[in-house]
């Protein structure tokens, strides 16, 4: 696995971990880095979704949810991310 890959990978791992802690703010930048660090990333419209994830669990604001998601809607419209923030 390439470098840059791997290590978008960790910052996804470690954004789940500080979700399960409830340290919202550091799970939002570990998952805003994995969205904003290349746009090609194999892993950025999932860091996407739980980006959202993690800023509805900290402001309880369903704007700001829809907001982040609306992004990924934008940017990755047919991925399985996107479709789940239909439902939602």
């Amino acid at each position: 696995m390439p470098a840059d890959l791997f290590l978008d990978l960790l910052d996804l791992g470690e954004g789940h971990v500080a979700l399960h802690w409830a340290r919202f703010r550091d799970a939002i930048a570990l998952f805003q880095r994995v969205a904003t660090r290349q746009s090609s990333s194999a892993w950025a419209a999932e860091a996407i979704y739980w980006w959202g994830v993690a800023v509805y669990l900290a402001t309880h604001s369903r704007e700001q949810l829809d907001g982040v998601w609306e992004h990924l809607r934008v940017r990755f419209p047919d991925s399985i991310w996107a479709a789940r923030t239909r439902h939602a």
